[in-house]
């Protein structure tokens, strides 16, 4: 069950646990949560219940941070569709970024792309699985044209 977090609200003692490449446990506040691509301030817009999914959306360029999305996540982001309420062409200024550090781990996301038969493009942190769209791609990647091909490029559980 998914609650929306109201606008404003400051999430305290929301954090993200993740163990270190030398395998100490380490610790991100995500409750003052940047954007990873503008560096604007986000607001929490969903959280899960059972601290399953979280869902930022920052307060600029409207981009959305999801807080590890795979494969058995697929289904429950349709009822989530109407979050993403940026504009298509404001999150396309953003797509050529590279560099992006994962907010939750301070790893670079590696950048998901396919071409063909439809074009795709979004940031997944290889270690905590976390992802950025830019506005207007979750509506657009779950659109019956683009659906399959954006859920063969999450990762699984």
């Amino acid at each position: 069950m998914f609650k929306k977090v109201p606008f404003g609200s400051d999430g305290t003692g929301v954090s993200a646990h993740f163990w270190d490449n030398v395998g100490n446990l380490g610790c991100q506040d995500l409750s003052s949560m940047q954007c990873p691509k503008c560096y604007g301030e986000t607001e929490q817009v969903i959280s899960s219940g059972d601290d399953t999914m979280r869902i930022d959306r920052c307060l600029l360029c409207h981009g959305m941070y999801i807080d590890q999305l795979t494969r058995e996540d697929f289904g429950t982001l349709e009822t989530l569709i109407n979050v993403d309420s940026g504009d298509v062409e404001v999150g396309s200024e953003y797509d050529e970024m590279v560099y992006v550090e994962c907010p939750k781990c301070d790893k670079i996301m590696d950048q998901r792309l396919l071409e063909t038969p439809v074009r795709i493009r979004f940031e997944l942190c290889p270690s905590c699985h976390s992802t950025f769209l830019d506005a207007g791609e979750l509506r657009l990647y779950l659109s019956k044209e683009y659906r399959q091909a954006f859920e063969e490029l999450l990762p699984q559980r």
